[in-house]
């Protein structure tokens, strides 16, 4: 059975930056800032395990539903998708974090939200000030 784990963080700012990357397979990023911030966003940290692929279709209706209702409940202003493999002993690997990924800002941004995807296989720095209005800390796991 596949387990889909999402950490859900509102932030009253949450920033990153990129430091290196750590697989040869890293993607590729434009941006040369190397450092973006978000203020009143709901951060999701999540974790796409190998055999969270055997469904995709499923699983990307189901997560969508659950971070877009979570960001509308918190009135977030913003969604950060931040891959964290962390979660688990078998993390997909990196191009289908990324295929999945790429889908799922689809699926929030034709919802409204506007949605920003940290780089995969990248080691990155982050800071988050959590609201102090509306603490909101969330772990969950979806199944397809």
């Amino acid at each position: 059975m596949s387990i889909l784990k999402l950490l859900l963080i509102l932030a009253e700012v949450f920033s990153y930056e990129k430091r290196y990357k750590y697989v040869p397979m890293s993607e590729d990023v434009n941006d040369k800032s190397g450092g973006v911030s978000f203020r009143n966003a709901l951060v999701v940290f999540l974790c796409l395990e190998k055999k969270d692929l055997f469904n995709v279709e499923d699983l990307l209706n189901k997560v969508s539903l659950k971070i877009s209702s979570t960001a509308k409940t918190l009135e977030a202003s913003s969604i950060v998708l931040y891959p964290h493999p962390y979660f688990s002993l078998e993390p997909a690997e990196p191009r289908e974090v990324v295929e999945f990924l790429k889908k799922l800002c689809d699926n929030l941004g034709s919802l409204g939200f506007k949605v920003h995807r940290a780089p995969i296989s990248w080691r990155k720095r982050f800071m988050i000030r959590y609201r102090k209005d509306k603490p909101y800390e969330y772990f969950t796991e979806i199944t397809p």
